[in-house]
């Protein structure tokens, strides 16, 4: 057929590409954050009892703690239960119960002490025993435990003394006992 073609133009049309469907991102459970767990409760929590974070800052475990109003002759009872102790490290939440001074009850001191007692919630003194897993005791004497609501039980090696040091609520600046 000579120099020309006689097949027949055929056209073309572009067949758009499929488009791909979307496809549905599979819902990833977002992993929960791992929560510290709460701090073990010692001593006895009541509806007037107040309390601390304490931080156990000493290399050994403790065995008991003692609390009493500061220049008190009863230390009572052990506020760790029995069979347990607080590890090095571990922060407990430590319950304590305020108790008023007896004297605020004399009628003649009454209207001295009426005033005072606004400002002795936070200004309750106490005193603490501390007994280690290896039997060494420790006695921190005149604790405002009102103006902490953290507290890290700390050694003093030069001395072998213990106390405890914390963030001053009334004051705004870190403290020791």
């Amino acid at each position: 057929t000579g120099c020309g073609s006689s097949k027949p133009v055929v056209e073309v049309t572009p067949t758009p590409a499929a488009t791909p469907t979307p496809t549905e991102v599979p819902v990833t459970v977002t992993p929960v954050p791992t929560s510290t767990p709460a701090p073990k409760v010692i001593g006895v929590k009541t509806s007037q009892a107040k309390y601390i974070y304490m931080t156990n800052g000493l290399q050994d475990d403790l065995r008991e703690i003692y609390l009493m109003t500061s220049g008190g002759d009863d230390w009572g009872k052990n506020l760790i239960p029995s069979e347990s102790s607080v590890k090095g490290a571990e922060q407990v939440q430590m319950y304590y119960t305020y108790t008023p001074s007896t004297e605020s009850t004399d009628s003649e001191d009454t209207s001295e002490d009426s005033t005072e007692d606004t400002s002795s919630t936070s200004t309750e003194l106490y005193d603490m025993k501390i007994v280690t897993s290896d039997g060494n005791t420790y006695e921190i004497y005149s604790i405002d435990l009102g103006d902490m609501e953290k507290a890290s039980l700390t050694m003093d090696t030069d001395s072998e003394t213990a106390y405890l040091r914390y963030m001053s609520l009334s004051e705004k600046k870190e403290k020791d006992t």
